[in-house]
């Protein structure tokens, strides 16, 4: 859980960044729902979570970030 003064920052990073574009939320959307469809069709049962990771980034996936964060939680759960 984050403190107080680093969801402040946070917020003002945001904001000042502009990262709640519509745009850019719906770059994020489309990056997850692309993800969903390879989870459900191929990876759920041998998923690997770094090897997921570093190919996204070797190809420089748009939005790989997103993905890794909801996937850590998921895991996580």
């Amino acid at each position: 859980m984050l403190d107080e003064e680093t969801k402040e920052l946070a917020s003002k990073s945001i904001y000042a960044l502009n990262l709640n574009a519509a745009e850019l939320q719906k770059k994020r959307k489309n990056a997850w729902i692309e993800f969903e469809k390879l989870w459900i069709n191929d990876m759920s049962s041998q998923f690997d979570i770094a090897t997921y990771s570093a190919i996204q980034l070797e190809i420089k996936q748009p939005f790989c970030f997103v993905n890794y964060h909801f996937i850590q939680q998921l895991m996580e759960q």
